[in-house]
């Protein structure tokens, strides 16, 4: 089992009345704060959206991907699910298979590779998710 494999499981993907949702479990067997967060990319059935688009909630609180990196003080801990709301025009239909890619990176601050330079995990995923 890779660090990968549990990112985006079966139920991962929620239709809502605004677009869809995609929650994600922390590629990491420790917590993290959410500053450790980089690039997130994400497509929804060939359309891709843009950062400004996507809006993160993690507990009770909601932020917008630029955010992420200032935001030392909020933990993404292992139990819990980081979801990544995509508002869409036209969002999938209930029941309907939608095409899935995701791209995020996760640095690793316990984890020094260079001068002041923390390990980045890269996950690329890629699936077919029955919309919620």
């Amino acid at each position: 089992m890779s660090l990968t494999s549990n990112l985006v499981r079966d139920d991962a993907l929620s239709v809502t009345d605004v677009g869809v949702e995609l929650a994600l479990r922390l590629p990491w067997f420790r917590s993290l704060p959410v500053s450790c967060v980089g690039n997130l990319a994400l497509t929804i059935d060939g359309r891709t959206a843009l950062p400004d688009q996507v809006r993160i909630r993690i507990g009770d609180r909601e932020l917008e991907v630029g955010e992420l990196a200032d935001r030392h003080e909020f933990e993404w801990f292992v139990l819990d699910e980081l979801t990544v709301a995509l508002p869409m025009d036209s969002p999938p239909e209930r029941g309907s298979v939608v095409s899935v890619t995701l791209d995020l990176d996760v640095r690793i601050p316990d984890i020094l590779i260079g001068p002041e330079t923390a390990l980045t995990y890269h996950h690329h995923v890629e699936r077919d998710l029955i919309a919620l």
